[in-house]
């Protein structure tokens, strides 16, 4: 449960954690009225922190819609363009936090 006082980190983990589903960058930053910049640079401290915990933080990665690659990130972030048909149609990475 999140608290009032929680930081924004905090909120974003609470909310990954009690998600029925994972969720994207832009739904994490609408549910939690935050900007998504900062939504994503908290996901990539996010992973660092969680890495010696019970939890861990999971993330279903971008694909192009058109062709269907599957972008392999090592680090939290919304690609722009397909590298292998030029497709701007790309379905946003996931995250959810879970336990280990």
């Amino acid at each position: 449960m999140s608290g009032e006082w929680d930081t924004r980190r905090e909120r974003i983990v609470s909310l990954l954690r009690e998600s029925e589903g994972p969720l994207s960058v832009d739904q994490i930053s609408q549910i939690l009225e935050l900007d998504p910049k900062d939504v994503l640079e908290d996901l990539r401290h996010i992973a660092r922190s969680l890495q010696r915990s019970r939890e861990q933080l999971v993330a279903l990665p971008p694909k192009c819609l058109k062709c269907g690659y599957v972008f392999n990130l090592d680090k939290p972030k919304s690609p722009s363009k397909c590298p292998k048909c030029k497709s701007e149609w790309i379905a946003k990475p996931l995250f959810k936090v879970v336990p280990r």
